[in-house]
């Protein structure tokens, strides 16, 4: 079949089946609706077009009266389905809704599946499905379309996408509550030896809590931007403080706080994708320390100091 008889199938108002597959961001990965009918046999949901509907229109107007959901349904493909034995016009939706409800024709159940447990589902939906997973894990572009649109909106994030290249030096993150106190007497210390050294926090940007307002009073704090704004603000540290003055030979202590990946994951920025914004960001040597200031913990600081010194 050719493209433009594809396009055709998919734009055409002819009564054939149209099935969307609906997807979100689980605790474990995508996750994707069921509807059962009442002989509890599961599929997608859908159904035919009414009057004159387009098949995006029906499938949209199905998936609202058999889940209870309002997506915004995208062309997948044209299959010959072999369990209805019949053509359907496939389209796929991701949705942060989490609510559902059974409702509309013969159907009974609805609920939330993890992909890799779709039980007795027929062959094509299962297909149906993978191929709209795909489609949603393409992560460069997943990343790369959350940035043009962020920076339609004004919001600096073109450093996710193109993330700068990690500059060689010694370059520590220290935890904890005393974190402040240990980078302070590392500093003392390492100029003491004529080691030049500098303390640097990871309170956001002005700018960056300014954006984090801007798109949440205006409805766009997704998760996806959400995340996105918080790894460029660890990218513009690392790009304008951190990397500039590891080229001039200085030690970095940086101390404060770090993207809290579990809030963006409980959000429902889909795990594989917090990992892929997660490792574009340059990785500091990590150190715990305690509540107060211990010299034992002091010695373990330099001493792996003297290390990376000694291994130039």
């Amino acid at each position: 079949m050719s493209a433009r008889q594809i396009v055709d199938r998919l734009t055409e108002a002819v009564d054939e089946s149209n099935l969307c597959v609906i997807l979100r961001a689980g605790d474990n990965g995508l996750e994707t609706v069921l509807v059962a009918d009442e002989k509890g046999r599961w599929s997608i949901a859908g159904g035919h077009a009414k009057n004159d509907e387009s098949h995006l229109e029906a499938a949209k107007r199905e998936v609202k009266e058999e889940t209870g959901l309002d997506v915004e349904p995208e062309p997948l493909l044209w299959a010959q389905h072999a369990a209805r034995k019949k053509p359907v016009n496939l389209f796929y939706a991701v949705t942060e809704e989490t609510d559902i409800r059974p409702g509309g024709g013969d159907v009974t159940e609805v609920r939330w599946a993890p992909l890799n447990d779709l039980g007795e589902l027929n062959g094509t939906d299962k297909l149906a499905i993978r191929v709209a997973a795909n489609r949603v894990h393409d992560l460069q572009n997943v990343v790369e379309e959350a940035v043009e649109h962020g920076e339609s909106c004004g919001y600096a994030v073109a450093n996710v996408s193109a993330p700068p290249e990690p500059v060689q030096g010694i370059y520590l993150r220290i935890n904890g509550k005393a974190a402040e106190a240990y980078s302070q007497r590392i500093a003392e210390w390492a100029k003491s030896l004529s080691w030049p050294a500098t303390i640097i926090g990871t309170n956001l940007y002005e700018s960056t809590v300014d954006a984090l307002d801007r798109a949440s009073r205006g409805r766009k704090l997704t998760p996806v931007m959400d995340a996105l704004l918080h790894v460029s603000d660890a990218l513009w540290r690392y790009e304008s403080l951190i990397a500039p003055r590891l080229k001039d030979g200085y030690i970095i202590l940086e101390f404060g706080p770090e993207i809290d990946s579990q809030r963006l994951l409980n959000r429902g920025l889909p795990y594989d994708l917090w990992n892929d914004l997660d490792l574009r960001i340059p990785r500091p040597t990590r150190f715990t320390v305690g509540e107060s200031y211990q010299l034992s913990e002091f010695q373990i600081i330099k001493d792996a100091i003297e290390s990376l010194k000694n291994e130039g």
